[in-house]
Protein backbone atom coordinates (compact mmCIF):
# COMPACT_ATOMS: atom_id res chain seq x y z
CA UNK A 1 0.00 0.00 0.00
CA UNK A 2 1.48 3.32 -1.07
CA UNK A 3 1.94 5.96 1.60
CA UNK A 4 -0.19 9.10 1.52
CA UNK A 5 1.84 12.27 1.71
CA UNK A 6 0.73 15.14 3.88
CA UNK A 7 0.92 18.33 1.79
CA UNK A 8 0.51 22.02 2.42
CA UNK A 9 -3.06 23.17 1.86
CA UNK A 10 -3.46 24.75 -1.58
CA UNK A 11 -5.74 27.74 -2.18
CA UNK A 12 -6.79 28.98 -5.60
CA UNK A 13 -8.72 32.11 -6.50
CA UNK A 14 -11.87 30.42 -5.13
CA UNK A 15 -10.37 29.71 -1.69
CA UNK A 16 -12.48 27.88 0.87
CA UNK A 17 -11.21 28.53 4.40
CA UNK A 18 -13.16 25.81 6.20
CA UNK A 19 -11.56 22.69 7.64
CA UNK A 20 -13.36 19.97 5.62
CA UNK A 21 -12.19 21.09 2.15
CA UNK A 22 -8.80 21.99 3.67
CA UNK A 23 -7.98 18.45 4.81
CA UNK A 24 -8.97 17.07 1.38
CA UNK A 25 -6.66 19.61 -0.27
CA UNK A 26 -3.81 18.61 2.06
CA UNK A 27 -4.02 15.00 0.84
CA UNK A 28 -4.60 15.57 -2.90
CA UNK A 29 -3.72 18.03 -5.66
CA UNK A 30 -7.11 19.76 -5.29
CA UNK A 31 -7.33 23.37 -4.19
CA UNK A 32 -9.67 24.10 -1.30
CA UNK A 33 -12.14 25.60 -3.77
CA UNK A 34 -12.12 22.41 -5.85
CA UNK A 35 -12.49 20.27 -2.71
CA UNK A 36 -15.47 22.36 -1.62
CA UNK A 37 -16.98 22.01 -5.10
CA UNK A 38 -16.54 18.23 -4.87
CA UNK A 39 -18.42 18.12 -1.56
CA UNK A 40 -21.16 20.36 -2.97
CA UNK A 41 -21.69 18.18 -6.01
CA UNK A 42 -21.72 14.98 -3.96
CA UNK A 43 -23.98 16.28 -1.19
CA UNK A 44 -26.20 18.72 -3.07
CA UNK A 45 -25.37 21.49 -0.60
CA UNK A 46 -25.25 25.01 -2.08
CA UNK A 47 -22.44 26.19 0.20
CA UNK A 48 -19.72 24.44 2.19
CA UNK A 49 -18.91 25.70 5.69
CA UNK A 50 -19.12 22.97 8.32
CA UNK A 51 -18.92 19.39 7.02
CA UNK A 52 -20.18 16.08 8.34
CA UNK A 53 -18.08 12.93 8.63
CA UNK A 54 -19.85 11.30 5.69
CA UNK A 55 -19.27 14.35 3.45
CA UNK A 56 -15.53 14.47 4.15
CA UNK A 57 -15.08 10.70 3.83
CA UNK A 58 -17.10 10.65 0.59
CA UNK A 59 -14.86 13.41 -0.77
CA UNK A 60 -11.73 11.46 0.14
CA UNK A 61 -13.19 8.26 -1.33
CA UNK A 62 -13.74 10.10 -4.63
CA UNK A 63 -9.96 10.69 -4.65
CA UNK A 64 -9.29 6.98 -3.99
CA UNK A 65 -8.46 7.49 -0.31
CA UNK A 66 -9.84 4.94 2.14
CA UNK A 67 -10.61 5.69 5.78
CA UNK A 68 -10.45 3.07 8.54
CA UNK A 69 -11.68 4.01 12.02
CA UNK A 70 -8.88 4.07 14.60
CA UNK A 71 -9.59 2.14 17.77
CA UNK A 72 -7.63 1.26 20.88
CA UNK A 73 -8.74 -1.04 23.73
CA UNK A 74 -10.03 0.99 26.67
CA UNK A 75 -10.16 4.27 24.71
CA UNK A 76 -13.56 5.84 24.05
CA UNK A 77 -13.62 8.79 21.70
CA UNK A 78 -16.37 11.31 22.36
CA UNK A 79 -16.96 15.02 21.74
CA UNK A 80 -17.55 15.66 25.46
CA UNK A 81 -15.76 12.91 27.36
CA UNK A 82 -13.10 11.66 24.97
CA UNK A 83 -9.36 12.28 25.38
CA UNK A 84 -7.99 15.67 24.45
CA UNK A 85 -5.91 15.95 21.30
CA UNK A 86 -2.82 16.14 23.54
CA UNK A 87 -3.91 12.93 25.26
CA UNK A 88 -4.58 11.15 21.98
CA UNK A 89 -1.18 12.17 20.58
CA UNK A 90 0.43 10.64 23.64
CA UNK A 91 -1.51 7.36 23.56
CA UNK A 92 -1.08 6.93 19.78
CA UNK A 93 2.71 7.30 19.62
CA UNK A 94 3.24 3.66 18.66
CA UNK A 95 0.67 3.93 15.85
CA UNK A 96 1.97 7.21 14.44
CA UNK A 97 4.94 5.78 12.59
CA UNK A 98 6.39 7.75 9.62
CA UNK A 99 4.12 7.67 6.59
CA UNK A 100 0.88 6.83 8.41
CA UNK A 101 -1.75 9.57 8.17
CA UNK A 102 -4.60 10.12 10.61
CA UNK A 103 -7.71 12.22 10.09
CA UNK A 104 -8.97 13.57 13.41
CA UNK A 105 -12.09 15.38 14.60
CA UNK A 106 -11.25 17.27 17.77
CA UNK A 107 -13.02 20.34 19.10
CA UNK A 108 -15.46 20.13 16.14
CA UNK A 109 -12.49 20.65 13.82
CA UNK A 110 -11.00 18.43 11.07
CA UNK A 111 -7.21 18.03 11.29
CA UNK A 112 -4.46 15.76 9.99
CA UNK A 113 -1.53 14.17 11.79
CA UNK A 114 1.31 12.14 10.30
CA UNK A 115 4.09 11.21 12.70
CA UNK A 116 4.93 14.53 14.34
CA UNK A 117 3.59 16.61 11.45
CA UNK A 118 0.27 18.44 11.65
CA UNK A 119 -2.00 20.60 9.48
CA UNK A 120 -5.56 21.90 9.47
CA UNK A 121 -7.69 24.57 7.82
CA UNK A 122 -6.95 27.07 10.56
CA UNK A 123 -3.13 26.85 10.44
CA UNK A 124 -2.99 26.05 6.69
CA UNK A 125 0.63 24.86 6.68
CA UNK A 126 2.49 21.81 7.91
CA UNK A 127 3.79 22.33 11.43
CA UNK A 128 4.98 20.25 14.38
CA UNK A 129 2.36 18.73 16.67
CA UNK A 130 4.10 20.81 19.38
CA UNK A 131 3.37 24.08 17.56
CA UNK A 132 1.64 26.58 19.83
CA UNK A 133 -1.11 27.13 17.25
CA UNK A 134 -2.31 23.51 17.56
CA UNK A 135 -5.42 23.41 19.77
CA UNK A 136 -4.38 20.48 21.92
CA UNK A 137 -7.21 20.75 24.46
CA UNK A 138 -10.02 19.89 22.03
CA UNK A 139 -11.80 16.61 22.79
CA UNK A 140 -11.23 13.92 20.17
CA UNK A 141 -14.52 12.57 18.78
CA UNK A 142 -13.31 10.53 15.78
CA UNK A 143 -10.04 9.27 14.31
CA UNK A 144 -9.49 7.55 10.96
CA UNK A 145 -6.34 6.14 9.43
CA UNK A 146 -6.13 7.04 5.74
CA UNK A 147 -4.63 4.81 3.05
CA UNK A 148 -4.50 4.72 -0.74
CA UNK A 149 -2.76 2.73 -3.46
CA UNK A 150 -2.93 5.79 -5.74
CA UNK A 151 -4.40 9.18 -4.86
CA UNK A 152 -6.28 10.56 -7.88
CA UNK A 153 -8.43 13.46 -8.93
CA UNK A 154 -12.16 12.71 -8.69
CA UNK A 155 -14.16 11.70 -11.76
CA UNK A 156 -16.52 14.58 -10.95
CA UNK A 157 -15.58 17.84 -12.67
CA UNK A 158 -14.51 20.18 -9.87
CA UNK A 159 -12.86 22.91 -11.95
CA UNK A 160 -14.10 26.44 -11.42
CA UNK A 161 -16.76 27.25 -14.06
CA UNK A 162 -16.04 30.17 -16.33
CA UNK A 163 -18.24 33.18 -15.63
CA UNK A 164 -21.05 33.72 -18.10
CA UNK A 165 -20.74 36.81 -20.23
CA UNK A 166 -23.39 39.45 -19.55
CA UNK A 167 -22.78 40.99 -22.95
CA UNK A 168 -25.59 40.15 -25.37
CA UNK A 169 -24.43 39.25 -28.87
CA UNK A 170 -25.71 41.59 -31.59
CA UNK A 171 -25.23 42.09 -35.32
CA UNK A 172 -22.09 44.16 -35.91
CA UNK A 173 -22.29 47.67 -37.28
CA UNK A 174 -20.13 46.62 -40.26
CA UNK A 175 -22.59 43.90 -41.31
CA UNK A 176 -25.53 46.34 -40.96
CA UNK A 177 -23.80 49.09 -42.93
CA UNK A 178 -22.81 46.69 -45.74
CA UNK A 179 -26.40 45.46 -46.03
CA UNK A 180 -27.73 49.04 -46.17
CA UNK A 181 -25.23 49.96 -48.87
CA UNK A 182 -26.33 46.90 -50.85
CA UNK A 183 -29.99 47.90 -50.62
CA UNK A 184 -29.24 51.48 -51.69
CA UNK A 185 -27.35 50.08 -54.66
CA UNK A 186 -30.51 48.15 -55.61
CA UNK A 187 -32.58 51.34 -55.62
CA UNK A 188 -33.86 51.51 -52.03
CA UNK A 189 -33.85 54.91 -50.31
CA UNK A 190 -31.34 54.99 -47.45
CA UNK A 191 -33.93 55.68 -44.75
CA UNK A 192 -36.09 52.78 -45.95
CA UNK A 193 -33.04 50.52 -46.20
CA UNK A 194 -32.12 51.30 -42.56
CA UNK A 195 -35.67 50.60 -41.36
CA UNK A 196 -35.85 47.24 -43.13
CA UNK A 197 -32.41 46.12 -41.91
CA UNK A 198 -33.00 47.20 -38.31
CA UNK A 199 -36.32 45.38 -38.27
CA UNK A 200 -34.54 42.09 -38.92
CA UNK A 201 -31.50 42.60 -36.70
CA UNK A 202 -33.66 43.26 -33.64
CA UNK A 203 -34.69 39.59 -33.44
CA UNK A 204 -31.73 37.83 -35.09
CA UNK A 205 -27.95 38.11 -35.04
CA UNK A 206 -26.34 38.18 -38.50
CA UNK A 207 -22.71 37.42 -39.10
CA UNK A 208 -22.80 37.91 -42.88
CA UNK A 209 -24.01 41.04 -44.76
CA UNK A 210 -25.05 38.99 -47.82
CA UNK A 211 -27.38 36.84 -45.72
CA UNK A 212 -28.85 39.94 -44.08
CA UNK A 213 -29.32 41.59 -47.50
CA UNK A 214 -31.06 38.48 -48.87
CA UNK A 215 -33.41 38.21 -45.89
CA UNK A 216 -34.22 41.93 -46.07
CA UNK A 217 -35.23 41.70 -49.73
CA UNK A 218 -37.25 38.53 -49.09
CA UNK A 219 -39.17 40.13 -46.17
CA UNK A 220 -39.53 43.60 -47.71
Amino acid sequence: MAKIKLKAITDGKDKNRYCGPSVISALTDLTTGEAARLIRKQSGRPKITGTSTSQVLDGLRACNIKACRWEKPGVRLNRKTGPTLAGWLKMSQEDRTPGRVFLIVAGWHWQLVSGRRYTCGRIREIVSIKDKRVKRRGRVAEVYELTSDNVTRPDIDVTKPKPKSNKEEVTSYQVIDDAIVGLVGLGYKKAEAKRLVNKLTVSKVYKNAEVLLRDTITNA
